[in-house]
């Protein structure tokens, strides 16, 4: 009988214990709530805006056969502008003149762009992400991104090699008939170019302390992408990206005080590397207009992207708001279309279709984000907004939520350029 009693005050003394805990985190979770500002809502509400539309755009571009409706789409614009609209109301007034006139400029110009020719709906998503990011920490804003990101790689990976969506495989003669997988993307080259934008991501949040094994991480994946998907450009990048994150290390460490400092040409350069390389991708696109010998070796030597983009300034003009360009590439599909016409870089991209004055606004924007990390002394983030500016030279990913995230760093926080280094 005693030893009955026993069991049962030790099952009521449990059952109090439980409940004690139970009540405690309750008032840990109304406590948390508690502090929880207005502003806080509306950076969860961001992010949760932002997942929302990065997983429907992989679920449009990935061979998932079942089509992501139009309804989804406008779904999430009309989420966007009413949670831009609660943002200006909370937020507090634009500091920044310059950055408020870019942001006009940037908004004034998509919707112009829409109203003119009804295409580009997409930069409706873009400019709403962009302007939304005001005043959020990128780094947190990136965090979001590359979870998101690297999970549905992963899954979009496994699928395609389980065989719940198609893996195309691509066989080309430019590529001496090698196997080119796509792993469940639409093209190899799309889907090598997420996982060195998301490579690049995590460079970023890690500054300082990305070392020898970010490296060959880098390089494992640079020899994945070229291995499986022939993927130049993006390989290349990866490459680079472990170089860089090997020199900036060495440097430090070869330092007497742990610091290093940055030669202030190769800083320009860096700073610079998006409006050089407009400059040099129209430039040599119009010299190669008029033909020659040595500039069709040069062609060559940029995986005829000089070819492309002479055609399409030869198609269309230059114009403040863009055209209506008709683009057919060879992605979605193994078989050759009757029609192929491709904007491979993002400057004659967007200048063409989404006007001269798009293009400048958002080269200007990278450039101020590029002094931004540099008089943070970001090196690490300044060098990666270099990779991408040579990564856009080749391929169409300047404007695109799926494969840039750092356009979300235009008016977000820049606290984190300092952050990020140390």
């Amino acid at each position: 009988m005693i030893r009955q009693i026993g069991i049962i005050m030790a099952a009521i003394d449990h059952e109090s214990v439980s409940k004690q805990g139970e009540l405690k985190m309750k008032d840990k979770i109304t406590a948390y709530l508690k502090k929880i500002t207005l502003e806080d809502q509306v950076k969860y509400f961001y992010f949760l805006y932002l997942i929302m539309t990065l997983c429907s755009y992989f679920w449009m571009y990935s061979m998932l056969t079942v089509p992501c409706h139009e309804y989804i789409a406008n779904i999430l614009r009309t989420t966007g502008l009413v949670f831009i609209g609660v943002k200006l109301c909370v937020d507090k007034v634009w500091e920044d003149k310059t950055e408020l006139s870019l942001a006009m400029v940037l908004v004034f110009a998509g919707v112009l762009n829409f109203m003119l020719f009804r295409q580009h709906i997409y930069d409706f998503d873009m400019i709403l992400l962009v302007i939304g990011a005001y005043r959020i920490k990128f780094k947190d804003i990136l965090k979001v991104w590359l979870s998101v990101s690297v999970i549905l790689i992963i899954l979009m990976t496994v699928f395609s090699q389980t065989g719940v969506i198609e893996d195309l495989v691509y066989c080309q003669a430019d590529h001496n008939m090698k196997p080119r997988h796509a792993f469940g993307s639409n093209y190899p080259t799309d889907y090598a170019a997420g996982i060195a934008f998301c490579a690049m991501g995590v460079a970023w949040l890690r500054g300082k302390k990305a070392g020898l094994i970010d490296a060959l991480v880098d390089f494992a994946l640079a020899a994945f992408v070229w291995n499986y998907c022939a993927a130049t450009n993006s390989a290349g990048i990866l490459i680079l990206l472990g170089i860089g994150i090997l020199y900036f290390d060495i440097r430090r460490k070869i330092s007497k005080d742990g610091e290093y400092r940055m030669m202030s040409g190769t800083m320009y350069v860096l700073e610079y590397a998006m409006p050089i390389g407009v400059v040099l991708l129209f430039t040599l696109s119009i010299i190669y207009m008029n033909g020659g010998d040595l500039i069709e070796k040069v062609n060559l030597m940029l995986h005829q992207r000089l070819a492309t983009s002479s055609e399409g300034l030869m198609k269309y003009p230059l114009t403040l708001f863009g055209n209506a360009v008709q683009l057919r590439g060879f992605g979605g599909t193994t078989e050759v279309p009757d029609f192929v016409f491709m904007l491979d870089d993002s400057y004659v991209n967007v200048a063409l279709r989404q006007g001269v004055v798009m293009l400048v606004c958002i080269v200007l924007l990278f450039l101020r984000l590029g002094k931004k990390q540099a008089g943070a002394r970001a090196w690490i983030s300044l060098y990666i907004l270099a990779l991408v500016a040579v990564h856009c030279f080749f391929e169409h990913h300047l404007w695109d939520i799926i494969y840039n995230p750092f356009t979300l760093a235009f008016f977000a926080m820049g606290d984190e350029a300092g952050s990020n280094e140390e």
